[in-house]
């Protein structure tokens, strides 16, 4: 059987801002050998992840802490709240539950070049070619009005885009240059998560009772063209992973009790949850229902797969971990450590970076979770 140990680490939290938020980390994602990592309510992070012997520690290289309501508390909750960090070319792409997007040069450290809004209180958002698609909108805690359908903005970093400075950042709130978007695949209503494969130009999505794979051309805009595959579903996909020619979706069955954000990781409680593989045209594989305590949330991804070693990783709200074969979906026995506790940690967010397992939490303090392996 086969022994993990947890090397815990602290962020580079540390902020001007002061509100209320609850500690912890959900966003994040890897540029070159760094890790952007979003601090909740605090900071976005450039670090260094260097492990040795082992022992993991960030090396900081730029924080960015600027917000436009310093002085209030949710409101600068909300907008030091990234509900994605999109990586094109040299730039990365901040989104926040307000759908401000900050356009950071990489090259040039963790300053703004260029800020935008988009849609509001988005889960999961991609970019395709010029163009940003998302995840139908919530507005939870906004005034604007929810979206159904597909989200998909208007090209994005033309030459035009880069030659107007959109906003001084001395300038009010308001005065953000708003990058306009259309919907489609309204029929669908709420799409609650959407999936890219660059390689095969095939874009994933569900709603609450259906999945479905769509081919499509990103040259010279983004267009559907047909419809691959689609099967129902009966549960709430939250995570899809394509690998190869399969798809590995995931997610857990919702309960009619959960009436906000909180409700799903404010206790412990077992969810039943669902993974499955499919090939391309829809055919079911294999199929997995675990009932217990795995870290799903909105914008969670508590389920990775490892390529090298051909496993599927889970992890619970407590952080201990799971493993499940790719080939069978059958469980891999692990040897958990004894510092596990059964402390609920909330919404986890799994990923490799560097063939290293590593794992945040959004109500695990400002921590990086590193897993390795005897």
């Amino acid at each position: 059987m086969l022994k993990y140990n947890i090397n815990i680490t602290d962020t580079n939290y540390r902020s001007h801002l002061v509100n209320s938020q609850a500690e912890g980390i959900l966003c994040l994602t890897s540029y070159k050998d760094n890790l952007i990592i979003n601090n909740l309510g605090k900071n976005i992070e450039l670090s260094k992840l260097k492990i040795k012997n082992r022992q993991c520690k960030l090396k900081k290289n730029a924080i960015y802490d600027f917000s436009f309501f310093s002085t209030l508390d949710e409101e600068s909750q909300f907008d030091m709240d990234m509900h994605a960090l999109l990586i094109k070319d040299k730039y990365l792409f901040a989104l926040n539950h307000y759908g401000i997007i900050r356009i950071f040069n990489l090259k040039q450290n963790l300053h703004p070049e260029y800020l935008l809004r988009f849609a509001s209180d988005t889960e999961h958002t991609c970019i395709i070619n010029r163009q940003l698609l998302t995840s139908s909108s919530s507005v939870y805690g906004i005034n604007d009005s929810p979206t159904t359908g597909l989200i998909v903005s208007n090209p994005l970093i033309t030459q035009s885009y880069l030659e107007k400075n959109f906003m001084n950042l001395n300038e009010m709130f308001t005065n953000i240059y708003q990058l306009d978007y259309f919907t489609i695949l309204n029929n669908l209503g709420k799409i609650n998560i959407i999936a890219n494969n660059r390689e095969l130009n095939l874009l994933a999505l569900a709603n609450d009772t259906t999945f479905l794979v769509y081919a499509y051309n990103e040259k010279p805009f983004f267009k559907l063209k047909n419809l691959v595959c689609s099967f129902k579903i009966n549960y709430l996909v939250k995570n899809i992973c394509f690998i190869d020619n399969h798809l590995l979706i995931s997610g857990y069955e919702s309960k009619k009790s959960e009436k906000s954000y909180d409700d799903i990781f404010k206790y412990n409680q077992e969810l039943n949850t669902h993974i499955q593989l499919y090939s391309l045209n829809g055919e079911n594989i294999w199929s997995r229902c675990e009932n217990s305590t795995i870290a799903w949330g909105f914008g969670g991804k508590p389920i990775t797969y490892d390529q090298k070693n051909q496993v599927i990783y889970l992890v619970l709200r407590n952080s201990t971990l799971k493993m499940l074969d790719f080939r069978n979906g059958q469980v891999i026995g692990l040897n958990s450590p004894t510092t596990i506790t059964e402390e609920n940690f909330g919404t986890a967010n799994l990923n490799l970076y560097q063939n290293h397992l590593i794992c945040t939490f959004n109500r695990a303090n400002y921590r990086l979770f590193h897993y390795n392996f005897d």
